[in-house]
């Protein structure tokens, strides 16, 4: 048997005109080409058309920031640059000042400038004083008010050895009271106290002292029995010496007052409230800010500080630390307020005092307008 009989054969293609056609591979689905195209074109004309709308939106509505430049203010502090003002610092560097449209120059004490003369001539927009200074200057002629407290308490106090034996105001009668650098307001804390127990200024020495030496140094040297410092900052020296002290604190005995609060002038008041607004409102967010997250406000704080004084980053955590429970209201108010019965009691003892006329009236020497928030 022929072996090519068993053989199968494989038909092969016909060659007539109703043959299917050879299949090519690039051409599998020549049909999807024709619909990616013009797809693809009009996405890109898609997203050309978004970019010129945003364009044109931007050249005929330019944002807020560029129709309203940032307002420049100078705020004069009364100290160093310190963790004393740190919530100020925060205020700057965390924009706050910048989303209130403020641009704000923050300028340290100087030596012999009298800040409350300067916000008064519209040398400074606004200024960081005391209460006593405050009323002081208006007493002088100078127009300016106070516009928010800093320290609801007063960081004001007095220091003296143990040894001493001076806890309260009774025990300062025959003692040599030391003031550092002339501080009117320890003075009249001084014979506030002495008041309150029926002494007399007569019946203690009232002694300036060098402020530019540690309270240390003033008690150690024996420069006086007892010398007013800042219970924030300079017991710092005390406690980390291991030096043994009484502190006698003047609201225990009923003498009252603000620390440091801000000041503006008349005019500026009245002329310009939004702005004086602004500024209180993001300078006590500041202070919010500082006291509920001290580490970073004292990250802040450092780009500031004078190295030459505030140079201990554990002195700077001290202050920070101890000014917060001064600052933070009780009773629910917020950061700055005032009242009408802290600033009487201020004005009645100055005027007690002699220090400032009969015609003080305390309800215009302040303004609680700008701390609540509208």
């Amino acid at each position: 048997m022929d072996t090519t009989d068993s053989v199968a054969h494989t038909p092969l293609p016909e060659s007539s005109e109703h043959a299917s056609p050879a299949i090519i591979p690039s051409q599998k689905h020549p049909q999807k080409k024709n619909i990616f195209i013009p797809l693809g074109l009009l996405l890109c004309i898609v997203i050309l058309l978004g970019c010129i709308t945003v364009l044109v939106s931007h050249l005929y509505h330019p944002p807020t920031s560029a129709q309203k430049p940032l307002a420049k203010v100078i705020f004069r502090l009364n100290w160093l640059h310190s963790a004393n003002f740190a919530g100020v610092y925060v205020a700057k560097q965390k924009g706050f000042y910048k989303a209130a449209g403020l641009d704000v120059d923050i300028k340290a004490y100087a030596e012999n400038l009298d800040q409350s003369a300067e916000v008064g001539a519209g040398k400074a927009d606004f200024g960081e004083s005391t209460p006593i200074e405050t009323l002081l200057s208006i007493d002088s002629g100078v127009k300016i008010k106070a516009i928010a407290a800093i320290d609801q308490i007063s960081p004001e106090a007095f220091a003296s050895l143990k040894k001493t034996n001076i806890t309260t105001p009774v025990d300062l009668k025959g003692k040599v009271l030391g003031i550092q650098g002339g501080n009117k307001e320890a003075q009249a804390k001084y014979i506030a106290l002495l008041n309150s127990v029926g002494l007399s200024k007569t019946a203690a020495t009232l002694k300036d002292i060098d402020y530019h030496d540690t309270i240390d140094v003033h008690l150690l040297r024996g420069d006086a029995d007892i010398v007013d410092l800042y219970r924030t900052d300079d017991t710092y020296f005390l406690d980390t010496k291991g030096i043994s002290y009484n502190l006698l604190l003047p609201e225990k005995f009923n003498v009252n007052g603000y620390g440091d609060i801000i000041i503006a002038s008349n005019q500026i008041i009245n002329q310009k409230p939004d702005l004086v607004r602004k500024f209180v409102q993001a300078t006590l967010e500041g202070w919010q800010y500082a006291i509920s997250h001290q580490q970073e406000a004292l990250a802040i704080t450092k780009q500031y500080e004078d190295t030459d004084q505030y140079k201990d980053p554990k002195r700077e955590a001290y202050i920070l630390s101890h000014s917060a429970p001064l600052i933070q209201p009780t009773g629910g108010e917020p950061i700055g307020s005032m009242s009408f019965v802290v600033w009487n009691q201020v004005v009645n003892e100055l005027q007690s005092q002699k220090l400032i006329g009969q015609s003080i009236d305390p309800s215009q020497v302040y303004t609680s307008q700008f701390i609540h928030q509208q």
